[in-house]
């Protein structure tokens, strides 16, 4: 059941997006919303007052100033934005953006967050991190009448699968695919499934797993996929379809 949910803000590409799913959500589920906004410290090691005793250029206090102008004027907005749906007023936090909210997300069911034109470090850290579910919001807000499992069979899924069960607990009907999998026999889910109420559609596909997903999530609300299995940077180098698809997936990914 989704009682609290915490909203990370700061990439400006999407905070209609993010807006959007909070509101939606809020909506739906009646549930409490906060908005999280960190202050990154790690701005002042960008342009630092002094390199090794020497002075630098004084006009740099004045970028920082200006940095701390516009985040105060992005606050402002959000505040604005916020109005009728968001529970009091905004976290705002001064420290490193993922340690912040890793810290922050110890009382909220779901963290959601927002992804640019590319995946920020930040995100990398969230996703190496993580110890409640993320909700990874691109291009789209979250819809949940069409959901669908990246299914690869492995216990990573399954864990996905069932913690958004967990939260979302309206939602009845799921569809999964799986590429290259014939072979390997999974029931796992349908098995459990039964007597619930709760129906899912399975598809087994060839073909390139990345493409085959991506075709198959563009007529969906959501995707569920498991966690990564090495670090992001790794799994990058080796080309996993996990990375690709959280690097391009236009609707919302949900990782436990």
């Amino acid at each position: 059941m989704l009682r609290r949910v915490l909203i990370l803000f700061g990439n400006e590409l999407n905070t209609k997006q993010l807006l959007e799913t909070g509101q939606a959500l809020k909506n739906r589920y009646n549930c409490e919303v906060k908005a999280l906004y960190v202050k990154d410290v790690r701005k002042h090691e960008i342009i630092p007052p002094s390199v090794e005793g020497l002075v630098i250029d004084p006009s740099s206090r004045y970028i920082v100033e200006e940095w701390d102008r516009f985040e105060n004027e992005q606050i402002e907005k959000l505040k604005e934005n916020l109005k009728g749906f968001a529970t009091d007023d905004i976290i705002i936090r001064e420290g490193v953006t993922p340690d912040t909210a890793l810290e922050e997300m110890k009382a909220y069911d779901l963290l959601v967050v927002g992804k640019g034109t590319r995946i920020s470090a930040d995100l990398k850290e969230l996703l190496k991190y993580h110890y409640k579910p993320l909700l990874i919001i691109g291009d789209k807000p979250i819809n949940l009448n069409c959901v669908l499992l990246a299914n690869d069979k492995s216990f990573r899924i399954n864990k996905s699968f069932f913690r958004f069960m967990s939260i979302f607990t309206d939602v009845n009907e799921f569809g999964s695919i799986s590429v290259g999998l014939h072979e390997e026999e999974d029931n796992s889910l349908k098995e459990y499934l039964k007597g619930t109420g709760k129906f899912i559609t399975e598809k087994e596909v060839n073909g390139d797993e990345f493409e085959e997903i991506e075709k198959e999530a563009e007529n969906c609300g959501t995707l569920i996929m498991g966690d990564l299995t090495h670090s992001y940077i790794l799994e990058k180098i080796t080309g996993h379809a996990g990375v690709k698809l959280i690097e391009n997936i236009k609707i919302p990914i949900f990782i436990a």
